[in-house]
């Protein structure tokens, strides 16, 4: 394999495809000086992989991955491991149930729901939540694990939540892309995104939990929930990351096609696939979330929550739901 063109390769697609490159051009400016220096002197598919997640991993996000050929994805980027014990909230149970990652427990007259993650292959789970007690009028969303998944699986928490309020058309993001391939800091227009509720209950009462973890599509989870009438987010900013990645083959006849994530690379003559973010998101103030995450309208540090077997911000949110 001439890594040379895969090196150029890579470099191309990050400068004409990445959508957070307007803000990331210092970033990009060391990648392409390391890949350019130490890619193309290597001598095989396993080191090109270690070279590229050394080099991309200086963007500092977790969307963007190296594919290998068999669609093995290799992440360049780990969240902040600073976040809460699991174990300590659970101790505030008087009981839980676990339905696949989600965690239900109840709290006097309060329904704590702990979501950590939004998987596909969990979608009934989430869908027998939303029957598991409907006229419950307390909630605390816990999101301070939930490093994300399947978007679309939190539009229904969201409705859940928001029921059958007097406004049926409420502000959750804004949404930019890029038009130009050749210039980054040329974008799209803001588009608005917008919740349209769907249940035909009242809308709850609830407090959201978030934190360094919150990422993704759980930050997503947490711009919707704000909609939410009330609703107070309390704890430390998110991870701040979101954009609907996209993977494109690296090399081969097909460099530059988009494939889906199932699909293999090597099914296509390539070895390499590499993922980047399509789009740009921001919160309703029009503020971006990327490498800034969203913050809690009650800041409680994360690496401060917990004291004395006592978790802080669940106890901030049990006072505030009295």
């Amino acid at each position: 394999m001439d890594f040379k063109v895969l090196t150029d390769n890579i470099i191309d697609l990050i400068s004409k495809k990445y959508s957070y490159l307007c803000i990331k051009q210092n970033e990009f400016k060391e990648i392409k000086e390391g890949l350019s220096k130490e890619l193309p002197n290597v001598d095989s598919c396993n080191s090109a992989l270690k070279i590229l997640e050394k080099y991309l991993s200086v963007f500092k996000d977790g969307h963007i991955n190296v594919v290998d050929g068999q669609s093995y994805t290799h992440q360049t980027f780990n969240l902040n491991g600073k976040n809460y014990d699991n174990k300590v909230a659970d101790s505030y149970l008087s009981n839980i149930e676990k339905i696949g990652p989600i965690n239900l427990g109840n709290l006097e007259d309060v329904l704590y729901i702990r979501f950590d993650t939004f998987s596909e292959s969990q979608r009934e789970h989430f869908m027998k939540l939303y029957s598991t007690n409907p006229s419950n009028e307390k909630f605390i969303i816990d999101l301070r694990s939930n490093t994300g998944g399947n978007s679309f699986l939190t539009e229904p928490l969201v409705n859940f939540m928001f029921g059958n309020n007097d406004n049926r058309k409420k502000l959750k993001l804004y949404l930019r892309k890029r038009i130009d391939e050749n210039n980054p800091l040329i974008l799209s227009d803001f588009k608005p995104n917008y919740i349209f509720p769907k249940f035909e209950h009242d809308a709850k009462k609830i407090v959201t939990l978030i934190g360094p973890k919150t990422y993704s599509a759980a930050e997503l989870a947490t711009l919707g929930l704000k909609t939410v009438k009330d609703n107070i987010v309390i704890g430390d900013v998110s991870g701040g990351g979101t954009g609907t990645p996209l993977p494109y083959l690296c090399d081969g006849v097909n460099f530059g096609r988009i494939i889906n994530f199932d699909e293999k690379p090597n099914d296509f003559g390539a070895k390499f696939g590499l993922a980047l973010p399509s789009l740009l998101i921001y919160d309703a103030d029009k503020n971006l979330i990327q490498n800034r995450g969203i913050t809690p309208d009650i800041i409680i540090p994360s690496d401060e929550s917990i004291i004395n077997n006592k978790d802080l911000v669940l106890e901030k949110a049990l006072e505030l739901l009295k």
